[in-house]
């Protein structure tokens, strides 16, 4: 099993979240992790959280022996794959990570009902995004099933997810293998879902794509709690030489 005690994904109450940065720290350090990051979303509309976070990072590290870094979770804007922040933004983080969500048009919104011009749609996105300096990580790929996306995880076919695959290896971009990523597919039996998302993975890995694991916790009892993460990356033959971790 990989050695990769890093959650790179948690909320707090600055955004969406129900505790704030101190106790996400220490539920993380409870929970055995040596860094956690802080990526509450962030948009045009509430970039002022983005110091909020710095400020209160740099508190949190005063007190922790673990490392504290100070992200945010950006949405991804339509199929372009621009994102809700600019370049000048990240500049002061040391994350971000982007994702699809409800406001994103054409995917989240507003998406094509046939299926070929949907999944044209999405590598489009993923293409877009991976081309952008000011982007880390692509927070949970594939957390389609709760938006207006119409495909589903069989749906993506292997020359669309190789495609993907080498766009994010030429940008950098960074897999997440997101631990409750369940949520996103309420209809799928657990079961299913954890062997078809690591045959994804596994393509992925074998493209050369390196991976980042998160519990996108929103409550100090997820901070930390790794462990579907896990159960994918040994099903799909991660390697600790597949992981990213920050500088």
């Amino acid at each position: 099993m990989i050695h990769y005690p890093y959650d790179l994904h948690t909320h707090t109450k600055l955004s969406d979240g129900w505790d704030d940065v101190r106790g996400n720290v220490r539920s993380a350090e409870a929970c055995g992790m040596e860094m956690v990051a802080i990526t509450d979303h962030v948009s045009q509309e509430t970039i002022g959280i983005v110091d909020q976070v710095i400020t209160q990072v740099q508190s949190a590290r005063k007190e922790s022996p673990i490392r504290v870094l100070a992200g945010v979770e950006a949405y991804i804007v339509d199929s372009t794959g621009a994102i809700s922040i600019d370049a000048e933004c990240e500049s002061k983080l040391d994350l971000v990570l982007a994702d699809f969500g409800g406001r994103t048009s054409g995917i989240g919104h507003d998406a094509p009902a046939n299926k070929t011009e949907a999944l044209t749609l999405l590598v489009s996105a993923i293409i877009g995004a991976s081309q952008l300096d000011h982007l880390h990580i692509l927070a949970h790929p594939f957390s389609l099933g709760r938006l207006d996306c119409p495909l589903a995880l069989d749906d993506l076919t292997p020359s669309a997810l190789q495609e993907i695959a080498q766009a994010m290896v030429s940008g950098n971009l960074v897999f997440e293998i997101m631990n409750q990523f369940h949520y996103w597919w309420p209809g799928v039996p657990i079961a299913q879902l954890t062997d078809r998302y690591a045959e994804i993975v596994a393509l992925f890995a074998h493209e050369g794509v390196r991976f980042s694991l998160g519990s996108d916790g929103h409550r100090t009892g997820a901070i930390g709690n790794l462990s579907w993460c896990y159960r994918v990356a040994d099903l799909a033959g991660l390697t600790d030489e597949m992981m990213f971790v920050p500088a």
